[in-house]
């Protein structure tokens, strides 16, 4: 498939930009249980320099200046490979769990792009899913040939989903953020519970734990919502202690409401304390080239 785009903005103040851009995609399969996919991006963007800089296309990508354009380009790609037993992917690819319209707590396409293996299994009841990815961290002080030194820095997470009932689901998720060392085979089982294994390799990593639950109250009306957990510290539950790091999202969607056929309506909120998706350790930051893997407004917020 190939695909040409072009388009034009403009905002009150007279400031302008324009887009020009090329996806070139491939994708089969090789006997139904076989996939392939790559998807090629390549594009210009032109006008004012602090407008072109705030399209939220060119995310934190590596970019080309040529006067008042900027010229960049993307790779995405995946194999795929589907058995009676587990679904196993290698992806290059934006990536997303967990609920909301506006975001995602959990894991969202905010951030650049990153390369992952993940495993999944699904059942009538639920499903297991399970990835491990390599991030990009923010450059070191250090130099070698005055060349910047990028450390390594890794995401592990695994999700439970499981259906009480036909008009609720539920999902736990277990993550992980870690660096400055290469893989760690611990993290690599899917079904182990990250946060202990954490704590056995001497607490040096950052651990979160997400809650989320949907549920169709009436056949056009659906509530939601999702917890994570960042650190939390039983005694100063409900204190103004600055360790009790979480954020929330609550919604609720409605299809063809007041009879009104071919509309929806959906209403979101979410806060997010101080500190969350941050650590002690840089390195350990819950975000890939300093954008947030989770929720797009970061910690300290509320939308």
């Amino acid at each position: 498939d190939l695909s040409e785009e072009m388009g034009y903005e403009s905002i009150m103040d007279s400031v302008s930009r324009f887009r020009q851009a090329a996806t070139y995609q491939i994708r089969g399969t090789i006997l139904e249980d076989f996939g392939y996919y790559v998807n090629v991006y390549m594009a210009r963007i032109g006008g004012d320099n602090a407008y072109i800089n705030a399209d939220p296309v060119l995310k934190n990508t590596f970019r080309t200046n040529r006067g008042n354009k900027v010229y960049f380009d993307r790779s995405s790609g995946e194999i795929a490979y589907r058995s009676p037993f587990i679904d196993f992917r290698f992806a290059h690819q934006p990536v997303s769990w967990g609920l909301g319209s506006s975001g995602k707590l959990i894991l969202s396409d905010f951030p650049e792009q990153f390369p992952y293996i993940s495993l999944a299994k699904y059942w009538k009841w639920g499903g297991f899913s399970f990835l491990h990815g390599k991030l990009m961290a923010e450059d070191t002080i250090e130099t070698v040939q005055v060349q910047k030194i990028y450390p390594d820095k890794w995401i592990t997470i695994n999700r439970l989903e499981f259906s009480p009932c036909s008009r609720m689901a539920i999902g736990l998720t277990d993550m992980i953020i870690y660096g400055n060392r290469s893989v760690e085979w611990g993290y690599m089982l899917p079904i182990h519970y990250f946060r202990a294994v954490e704590h056995n390799l001497n607490d040096r990593d950052n651990a979160l734990l997400a809650l989320d639950a949907e549920m169709r109250i009436y056949s056009r009306v659906k509530l939601y919502g999702t917890i994570l957990i960042d650190e939390l510290k039983k005694d100063e539950l409900f204190s103004n202690w600055y360790g009790n790091k979480h954020g929330f999202q609550l919604g609720m969607h409605l299809v063809d409401p007041f009879k009104f056929s071919n509309l929806d309506i959906r209403c979101e909120y979410v806060a997010i304390m101080p500190w969350v998706y941050t650590h002690n350790y840089n390195i350990n930051r819950f975000s890939t080239y300093g954008r947030p893997l989770g929720y797009w407004t970061g910690p300290n917020s509320e939308v």
